[in-house]
């Protein structure tokens, strides 16, 4: 475990880099252990790359809503006191992108194939920073009449979930925290100091004035100001590492770190940074260990189940379709006419009519000299 001390002086390198408009500072912060670098901080800026093919079966195809799940070897049913891959994560995804790719059997008649799947390695981690997922399994279909098996393969997956580091969103929140309680400490010490030191000091020695208010004011003694003082100075330094010390003991929370067993059967967060989806193989994710752990998991079962279909695709000859999207310029019209020309369908996205308005609000600006 890093030290201490490393998430306390990272954080000071961030404010102090924040309030500079100097790269060289921010590169001196982004250096630091515990702090997220620069390639991470543009990887987890980046969005997704867009999904550009269907993998889809037609009534056409023999395996078409044929499909049932078999049975899944090699993996528990649930987690129970450490998170890791399971079935209660697992069934769930693969049915739903086996229905998707219109593979599932719509009822018990129509399974006329049954899908085996042996894992023959599953593993996790169970405590640590980043958390990765790999495993190793036999997809094989066979045929539930005859016991031929008319599809095998073999799928590897892996997938690393980074521990997010500090980064400027802390400093936001850390700030967020801090500012409005080291403003009101602020203000209130300049109105203790305005009133003692110049308004009681304007009437005490304005004959005028201190006729007005009957007689002179009294003023705060020197040992009642020195304590007055050190009372704001407290106040104010406490605001302002309220904050950062928020921040520090989000880091410092040993649940962080450890995997411990989820009754979900998926994430509650995005992983981010994973430009390629499933077919990526690292990605930031939650700073909570349990979390965490799942988000690994989710995403290397993700990434077995697409590679079985599309693998399974390729043996099967289906074919697939190009997303394209919904736009009306010259270059997707090309693309329409190409795919079509070679015998590939497409699909776009949910075209409305509001996506086709030739008036759209435009960005103003002057021309006049």
């Amino acid at each position: 475990m890093k030290s201490i001390f490393a998430p306390l002086s990272a954080l000071a390198l961030l404010a102090v880099s924040a309030c500079s408009s100097s790269q060289p500072a921010k590169n001196v912060a982004q250096a630091m252990p515990f702090v997220m670098n620069q390639d991470d901080t543009i990887a987890a800026q980046r969005p997704a790359l867009p999904n550009t093919k269907l993998i889809a079966w037609t009534p056409q195809d023999r395996l078409y809503r044929s499909v049932t799940i078999d049975f899944v070897e090699g993996m528990s049913q649930r987690s129970y006191i450490f998170n890791k891959p399971n079935q209660q994560l697992f069934r769930p995804m693969l049915t739903g992108a086996l229905d998707r790719a219109g593979l599932l059997a719509r009822s018990h008649a129509e399974a006329r194939y049954a899908l085996q799947i042996h894992f023959s390695e599953i593993k996790a981690n169970s405590f640590g920073t980043d958390f990765a997922g790999r495993s190793h399994a036999t997809y094989r279909i066979v045929s539930r009449l005859t016991g031929e098996v008319v599809y095998e393969g073999d799928v590897g997956a892996n997938f690393l979930v980074k521990y997010p580091e500090l980064n400027e969103r802390d400093l936001a929140k850390a700030y967020d925290i801090s500012e409005p309680l080291l403003s009101a400490a602020v203000g209130l010490h300049a109105d203790a100091a305005l009133t003692e030191g110049l308004l009681v000091e304007l009437i005490n020695n304005n004959e005028e004035l201190t006729q007005f208010f009957d007689g002179k004011i009294e003023e705060a003694s020197q040992k009642d100001w020195d304590y007055y003082n050190r009372s704001f100075f407290w106040l104010e330094g406490v605001s302002a590492v309220l904050g950062p010390l928020e921040i520090i003991r989000e880091q410092l929370d040993p649940s962080n770190y450890f995997a411990l067993a989820s009754d979900r059967n998926k994430p509650k967060s995005w992983v981010y940074g994973d430009r390629h989806g499933y077919l990526d193989e690292q990605g930031f994710g939650a700073r909570d260990g349990k979390e965490r752990a799942l988000q690994a998991s989710e995403r290397m079962l993700g990434q077995s189940i697409t590679r079985f279909l599309m693998d399974l695709n390729a043996a099967e000859g289906a074919g697939f379709k190009v997303i394209l999207p919904c736009t009306m310029n010259d270059e997707v019209r090309e693309m329409k006419i190409r795919l079509m020309a070679s015998g590939f369908g497409y699909r776009s996205e949910p075209c409305s009519p509001e996506r086709f308005d030739d008036f759209e609000q435009g960005w103003a600006y002057t021309d006049y000299q």
